[in-house]
């Protein structure tokens, strides 16, 4: 008996932790893979309160991950959530 099943994803993106293997049951409590949607990833930062000042929805800004060293990612600020700071 040949069955296959096919793990089709929603839009186009990449898997970056897969726990599946053949033979596998997939189940609703227990997570086969993680994936990411190419082009719909947030970041979020936290700053100290000292350069909220130069921080503007819109400016452009560079990224750099310890997992890709030497390479800079180019990205945007989209938002800066009010009513944000440290707890008293």
């Amino acid at each position: 008996m040949d069955i296959r099943r096919n793990v089709r994803a929603l839009a186009d993106g990449y898997v970056t932790m897969q726990a599946l293997t053949i033979g596998d049951r997939a189940l609703q409590a227990r997570a086969a893979m993680s994936f990411i949607v190419t082009g719909d990833i947030t970041i979020v930062g936290v700053f100290s309160q000292n350069g909220f000042n130069a921080i503007k929805p819109g400016a452009a800004v560079k990224l750099v991950f310890d997992n890709d060293p030497g390479r800079l990612h180019d990205a945007k600020i989209t938002e800066i959530p009010e009513n944000i700071g440290a707890a008293a």
